[in-house]
C-alpha cells in the first residue's frame, strides 16, 4: 500500500497504478512512453517552486488539486 507521506519509499508504476484504481491509467503511462519514447521518472519533489505553486493553488473544500480525467480510452 502506498502511503504518499512516506518519503523514504518510491512507488513503482504499478503500486500507483494499483492506487488510482483506474485502469486507464496504464493506458495513459503506456501511451505516453510510446508516443514520447520516454520512461517514468518517479520522485518525491523537493523544489521550492513547486511548493510555491501549491500555496498559491486555490483551495476547495480544504484541498488542492491537480486532475487529469481519464474517463474514456478514446478520449483522454
Amino acid at each position: 500500500m502506498i502511503d504518499p507521506q512516506n518519503r523514504e519509499i518510491c512507488p513503482t508504476l504499478d503500486e500507483i497504478g494499483a492506487y488510482i484504481r483506474n485502469p486507464l491509467f496504464q493506458n495513459l503511462c503506456s501511451r505516453l512512453q510510446t508516443d514520447y519514447r520516454c520512461k517514468e521518472k518517479i520522485e518525491f519533489s523537493a523544489c521550492s517552486r513547486l511548493r510555491d505553486i501549491y500555496r498559491e493553488t486555490p483551495e476547495g473544500n480544504g484541498q488542492r488539486w491537480l486532475m487529469i480525467d481519464l474517463e474514456d480510452l478514446d478520449s483522454l
